[in-house]
C-alpha cells in the first residue's frame, strides 16, 4: 500500500511539472519545404531564413524537423503543389500563377496598372484583399502561411526601349499566366518560358524582351543580353508558402501559433530584402549598361487607356468578378 501511495506521489509530481508529454508533443514533425529557385537566392529568403529560426527557437526546435529542397531537387513547382495537396510533402514555395487556378480571385494581381506601388500590393495581400483571395485554397486542403510581393514586373528589352504600348507590337515576350493577356493586347507575343531559360532565349533570340522584376535582371545576370528596362509596376507577383493543412493543424498548438509567427518573421525579412534590392539592383542594372527608363505619368495613363479590356478578359476567362477585389485595392493604394 505505502509502494502504490508513493508511486501516485510520483505521478502527481510529474504531471503537476509537465514532465510527462503527450504523444503529439514527443513526436517529431517532417517539414519537406520544396521551392525551385537555387539556394541563397533573394526568392529563397522565406524558407530558408524561416528554416534558420525554427531550428533555433525552444518552441519549434524540439518538434519541426525542416528538410529544404532547392532548384527543384524534390518537383517543379506544380508538381511541388500538387505534392503538397496530396500531403507527400508539407510545404512549397512559388509565384501566386500558380494557384490561380484553385484561386479564381488571386487573377486580380494580373490587372494591369491596379497598383501603383509595389508596397500598396503588399499591404494588400497582408490585409483584406489576401484574406479574400487565399480563403479557396482551403478548400484544396492547404494554406497559405506568408507571402511577398516580388519585384516591380515590367519589360526587358533586347531590340529598344517600349516607352509606349506601339513600341512593343510584334515583339516576343516572356510572359506566365494571365499576365500574358497585357502583352497580347498591345500586340506582342507572350511565349511561356521557365525562368532558367530566359538568359538564352533573350540572347538567341527565341524572344525580344521579357515580363520579368529588375532583381531578376540582376540575379539572373540577364543584363549581359538585354539592355533597356521600362521600370514601372504593370502587373504584381507573389512569391508565397503554401503548407498542407492537416500537417498544420496536427501541430500541437502552440508550435503551429509560433511556427506562423517565424514565417511571418521571415516575410518580414524577404519585403525589406526586395526593398533593398530594387534600389540597389537598378543602380547595379545600370552599372551594367542597362539603359532604365522610369514609367512617367503620361506614359501610364496611355498603358492603362491600352490595356484596360484585359480586366475583361481574365475575368472571362476565369469566370468570376474582380471588381469587389479591386474596390478593396482602392484604399490601400491610397
Amino acid at each position: 500500500m505505502k509502494i502504490y501511495k508513493r508511486v501516485m506521489l510520483i505521478v502527481a509530481l510529474m504531471l503537476i511539472f509537465g514532465l510527462f508529454v503527450t504523444e503529439a508533443e514527443a513526436k517529431k514533425y517532417v517539414m519537406r519545404w520544396s521551392y525551385a529557385v537555387p539556394a541563397g537566392s533573394s526568392l529563397a529568403t522565406i524558407p530558408e531564413k524561416a528554416a534558420e529560426l525554427i531550428k533555433k527557437d525552444p518552441i519549434t526546435r524540439d518538434t519541426i524537423v525542416v528538410k529544404l529542397y532547392p532548384a527543384r531537387q524534390l518537383y517543379k513547382s506544380k508538381d511541388a503543389l500538387q505534392a503538397v495537396m496530396r500531403g507527400d510533402i508539407q510545404a512549397v514555395h512559388l509565384g501566386s500563377w500558380y494557384l490561380e487556378a484553385l484561386c479564381p480571385e488571386l487573377s486580380v494581381l494580373d490587372v494591369p496598372f491596379l497598383f501603383k506601388t509595389l508596397d500598396a500590393c503588399q499591404r494588400a495581400m497582408d490585409g483584406e484583399v489576401g484574406k479574400l483571395v487565399y480563403a479557396p485554397l482551403e478548400k484544396f486542403g492547404i494554406t497559405m502561411l506568408g507571402n511577398t510581393a516580388f519585384g516591380a514586373y515590367s519589360i526587358l528589352s533586347t531590340k529598344h526601349q517600349v516607352v509606349w504600348p506601339k513600341d512593343i507590337k510584334n515583339m516576343k515576350i516572356r510572359s506566365l499566366g494571365l499576365a500574358s493577356l497585357i502583352w497580347k493586347e498591345v500586340g506582342a507575343a507572350p511565349i511561356s518560358l521557365p525562368a532558367s531559360d530566359i538568359y538564352m532565349g533573350l540572347r538567341r533570340g527565341v524572344i525580344d524582351g521579357a515580363d520579368i522584376s529588375i532583381i531578376s535582371v540582376v540575379e539572373r545576370r540577364l543584363y549581359e543580353v538585354a539592355k533597356y528596362y521600362n521600370y514601372s509596376t504593370v502587373h504584381a507577383l507573389m512569391i508565397g508558402t503554401v503548407v498542407n493543412s492537416k500537417w498544420l493543424n496536427d501541430l500541437p498548438e502552440k508550435v503551429r501559433t509560433r511556427l506562423t509567427q517565424i514565417v511571418k518573421i521571415a516575410q518580414a525579412e524577404h519585403v525589406r530584402l526586395t526593398k533593398e534590392n530594387v534600389k540597389k539592383y537598378r543602380k547595379i542594372a545600370q552599372e551594367k549598361g542597362v539603359k532604365i527608363h522610369v514609367m512617367s505619368t503620361k506614359e501610364r495613363e496611355k498603358w492603362v487607356e491600352a490595356t484596360k479590356n484585359v480586366l475583361k478578359l481574365i475575368e472571362d476567362k476565369q469566370k468570376v468578378n474582380l471588381l469587389p477585389i479591386i474596390e478593396k485595392v482602392q484604399k490601400y493604394n491610397n
